[in-house]
Order: C-alpha cells, then structure tokens, then sequence
C-alpha cells in the first residue's frame, strides 16, 4: 500500500508543478483516493480504513503554488 500511495502523490505533486489555471479531474478506485487523503492528512497508512470513499463520491484536493491541501472528503453528489 506504500507504494501505491508513493505513485499517487508524487503524480499529484507533478500536476501540480504542470498545472496553470483551471481544474483537473481525476477518477480513480477507492484504495489510491484513501492514500492519497491519508498522506495530505499526515494521517498514518495503518489508518487506512479510517476515511470512508463511497463509490461515485467527489473528494476534493485544493492546489496553489504553496502545496496541496484536502478540502473535501467523501461529498456525495445527486445524481
């Protein structure tokens, strides 16, 4: 699972360095979204289980030139 995580952040760490304005979208399984919110959280990987991903929820990463932060976990969106 640490390596997953490794994969994660750093491709996140390389959209933000790329990014200019505008938002990106990214889709992905619950394990990789869960790594990558434990690791902006400073949150441990044992915690894993700890953050809830429901499928087809929404969690949002606030990006600027300072870094990445968590703005949103788990926002469930009306069909």
């Amino acid at each position: 699972m640490q390596a997953l995580q490794q994969r994660m952040v750093q491709h996140l760490e390389q959209l933000r360095r790329a990014q200019a304005d505008g938002a990106i979208v990214i889709v992905s399984h619950a394990e990789p979204i869960r790594a990558a919110l434990l690791y902006y959280s400073r949150t441990p990987m044992d915690n894993f289980p700890s953050i809830e991903i429901d499928p087809a929820s929404v969690s949002t990463l606030a990006v600027d030139k300072s870094g990445i932060r968590i703005s949103r976990i788990n926002q469930q969106v009306p069909a």
